[in-house]
């Protein structure tokens, strides 16, 4: 790998097209961050078709860009006559490696996206990244050379409740039925909403992942917050915690013929951790379905690949890939601590 220094890097902002201005987005600011959302919802497309677009409440987006120790300058976008055209962004994270930029939402306005400027882009984040002392970064799509690959699998949860929306053509799988209570009554254990008191655990050495989050982290990225991510935690015998698993919800705004035509909630597989993954995803699947979600979405990830099949999951048809700038190889099975946010 590369030994990168902050001096090795320009000083001054990558050049854009006439016509075209930087504007680092203050995320703080109520206007510009439904700015940033409204932007998304109509260009950040999750299929080829453009049918389908991912929609980012202010509320998520808040909790995705300003986690502990984020970067204001890592909030880049681009503005065409005072209007948001284009955006892209990077949080820090501690993982084994070190301190790494995870990019994200790199979105583009459709009518633009023959004028080159997703490199323009990248490069501008990879100079300030490299700025500001940071050497990696990781950022996905869906071109096939990688650092890891990651599949996302769809599990049904109740009948044919949504499939007609079609959820981006992803597959669909049987709800793993088999009795919940007899398997928490024969395993002596409990589970619970994850509370304050449970920061302590999951940062301990039994609960900590390799991501290496402290306790803000934890805080930030797993203590429930209604309406964007909820944890369960695992209870043994004696009451002690020995698990955990969550997930975030994310809107999908279907389209036809440029119409909207449905915002669907779709909860996805985000940490966990601790023995008994298999019970402790079938305890969220039944929450998940009482709350009246149709679907859960993962992927094969943080050893996730037997569990989703034993679980009943199918492959669905969305791949994507973790790039990693001067990073070295990683084995899908060891990416824990970066997610599909």
């Amino acid at each position: 790998m590369l030994q990168l220094q902050p001096d090795d890097f320009k000083e001054t902002a990558i050049p854009l097209p006439y016509g075209y201005d930087w504007k680092t987005l203050d995320i703080t600011d109520s206007n510009e961050i439904q700015r940033l959302s409204d932007f998304l919802g109509k260009s950040y497309s999750v299929d080829e078709d453009c049918s389908a677009s991912l929609y980012y409440r202010p509320l998520i987006l808040e909790w995705i860009l300003m986690p502990p120790n984020y970067e204001k300058d890592w909030h880049i976008g681009v503005e065409a006559n005072g209007q948001l055209v284009a955006f892209i962004s990077a949080i820090p994270l501690q993982l084994q490696l070190g301190r790494v930029a995870e990019v994200n939402l790199l979105c583009i306005d459709r009518r633009l996206r023959s004028k080159h400027l997703s490199a323009i882009l990248i490069s501008e984040l990879t100079r300030r990244i490299g700025k500001s002392g940071c050497e990696r970064a990781l950022y996905s799509c869906g071109m096939p050379i990688d650092v890891t690959n990651l599949i996302s699998r769809m599990g049904k949860l109740i009948g044919e409740r949504i499939s007609h929306i079609q959820c981006s053509k992803l597959g669909v799988a049987k709800y793993y039925n088999k009795s919940l209570k007899d398997a928490v009554y024969r395993n002596k254990i409990a589970f619970r909403e994850m509370q304050e008191k449970d920061i302590k655990f999951i940062s301990s050495t039994e609960g900590k992942m390799s991501m290496n989050w402290d306790v803000e982290s934890i805080r930030h990225w797993l203590l429930p917050k209604d309406g964007i991510v909820k944890t369960y935690v695992k209870l043994d015998s004696d009451g002690n915690v020995d698990g955990y698993i969550s997930y975030y919800l994310l809107n999908t705004i279907k389209r036809q013929d440029g119409e909207t035509t449905a915002i669907v909630t779709y909860p996805y597989l985000f940490y966990h951790s601790g023995d008994g993954i298999d019970l402790m995803m079938r305890y969220m699947m039944h929450q998940l379905k009482l709350a009246g979600y149709g679907n859960i979405i993962c992927s094969d990830i943080m050893n996730n690949e037997e569990m989703i099949k034993r679980l009943g999951f199918v492959n669905g048809k969305a791949s994507l890939h973790y790039y990693g700038w001067n990073t070295p190889e990683i084995d899908s099975n060891s990416v824990i601590g970066i997610a599909m946010v």
